[in-house]
Order: structure tokens, then sequence, then C-alpha cells
């Protein structure tokens, strides 16, 4: 089977499945119903003009404004730029969630070490806090009727590791000291390069931590603190989203992956071959529709 083909199958399943019921559903943009407890998961999104991960992109919102009812929010986990924060790389993300926020979808962002604060705020300059959980960093809390979620900067410009400063950390702390909702921490980078891991377990209100900067579909509970890497939106390796339903006392997390094009060494600059290996299908084939089951709430 030709690539191409591939896809478009593949993107057809996926829309049917997400046409199914879900709770939750409050007002409606246009005829179609959000669900509060729908949540649309993207990461390492890598926009860049011209480039694959643009139609990638698209087709992921396309997706998303498809789904009856319509997630209320949409996450994005870091790495909406590919080249270090162009400006250009923004401004082609300016016009592509346009029809995300007509559509009434609500959307926050975490830093990647791809991307640049000063840029990013220029082309979304609604997106400064006029009074900054953490001065000269971009934190949010973005809240559901089941769980809030808490975004972190761990962007250090210049590295491509992330990392929690003192300050960010006091926050944090703080914060889940006054929570009793469940929450779910995340950011870009994974929770061992922000120190946060013993923090997050201990706390009662912390559901798991949510990351990308990987490009690979992986959940793990360790020590005690469940952990969710992200896909790619269309970048290398695994290229799809997460669609997260609340249901009963459980978070479900669901993959749809839409494809798999492993970083062989040619730089950042290679396409997919039309061409796939078999093996890369069967990732595909493999993981779709695998599901990471965290409870809202511990003991």
């Amino acid at each position: 089977m030709r690539r191409r083909d591939f896809l478009k199958a593949c993107g057809a399943a996926s829309t049917a499945v997400l046409a199914g019921q879900t709770v939750g559903i409050s007002q409606t943009s246009g005829d179609v119903p959000f669900d509060d407890e729908l949540v649309f998961l993207l990461s390492d999104v890598h926009i860049r003009p011209g480039f694959r991960t643009v139609d990638a992109f698209a087709s992921r919102i396309e997706t998303l404004l498809a789904m009856n009812p319509r997630p209320r929010h949409l996450l994005i986990y870091g790495d909406l730029s590919q080249f270090w924060g162009k400006k250009e790389d923004y401004l082609v993300l300016r016009e592509m969630m346009r029809p995300v926020e007509e559509a009434g979808v609500r959307w926050d962002l975490a830093f990647g070490n791809h991307d640049r604060r000063a840029p990013f705020f220029e082309v979304f300059p609604e997106r400064v806090q006029s009074t900054p959980n953490v001065p000269g960093k971009y934190v949010s809390i973005v809240e559901t009727p089941r769980a809030d979620f808490i975004l972190l900067d761990t962007l250090v410009e210049g590295e491509g590791d992330g990392a929690i400063d003192e300050q960010q950390r006091a926050w944090l702390e703080k914060t889940l000291a006054g929570y009793s909702k469940p929450v779910f921490v995340g950011a870009h980078h994974p929770v061992e390069q922000t120190g946060l891991a013993e923090m997050l377990a201990a706390s009662p209100v912390v559901a798991g931590y949510i990351f990308g900067h990987h490009h690979n579909w992986l959940h793990v509970v360790a020590d005690g603190l469940p952990r969710l890497t992200l896909p790619s939106a269309g970048y290398f390796w695994d290229f799809g989203y997460v669609v997260l339903r609340f249901i009963g006392d459980e978070a479900v997390f669901e993959l749809k992956i839409v494809d798999h094009f492993p970083d062989l060494g040619e730089g950042k600059d290679a396409n997919p071959p039309e061409e796939p290996l078999p093996k890369w299908l069967d990732v595909v084939h493999r993981k779709t529709g695998e599901a990471f089951i965290v409870p809202l709430h511990k003991g």
C-alpha cells in the first residue's frame, strides 16, 4: 500500500471512531456540541513554512474540528516552531490556529526547546499574561470539570534539555498544596529533567505527568507517578494525537497514530518515502487505539 493511501484510510477510520458518543456535553459552536470533558492533546508540531509538518498539523486540526461532540480544549506540549522560534514559523501557526479559535476550542501550550518566547509573544500578543504565575515564564492552568492541567515552562533557550528553576518549583509546590481537585502536571520535557518527580509522586492531587519531546507514544507508572509521552503531530517517529476522556473515576488517554517515520540520521529535512517499510506500518497498526488509563484519585 502506498503511503498516501494508507494515511487516507487511517484518517477516515479515526474520524469515524471519534464521532461516537461522550459525556459532559455543554454549549455548542454552530451545530456542533462541545464536550467539556474531552481534551485533544498534541506535541512537537515543528511548524516551518513549506515543510511537511504544516500539512501534518493541518490534518490534526481537521480531525479535531471534525469531532462531534467537539473537545472543549486543545493542549499543545511544545516545539510549536521548527527553527528555534523563527517568527515566520509562528506566523504560519497563527493562521493555522484561526479555525480552532473561530470554532470556540480553547487552546493552550507549553514551550519546547525549539521555541523562543519573544517571537512567539510578538505573534501571539494575547498570550502575554498580565500577571504571570511565574515572572519570565509561561505557566498556565487549564480547568476542566473533572481535573485540571498545569502546563509548566521547561524551556532553557539555546539548550536541548529542559529545566525548572527554583521560582517555578516554589510556585508549583504552593499551588499544589492548595489544590483538592485532581491535576495533571505537564511540560515539554520529561519529568527527569525537571527534578519534580518526587514532589509530584508525593502530592495527593497529582494524577500524572504529561510531556512530549521524544516523539513517541510511551506510558509508564514509575516511582508512584504515571507518566505519558505524547507522539509528534507529524515530524519524526510516531505521528498522531491523543484524545483524553474522563470515564468514571479514570482518565482515559487514547492514542490515534496515523504514521511512523524514524529519524534515520538523514537530516531534519528528510521526508518519508512513498513506500513505507512494512515494519513502520506494523508500528501504526500495533499502537493505534492503545489507551493509558489513569485513576484520578490516589489510594
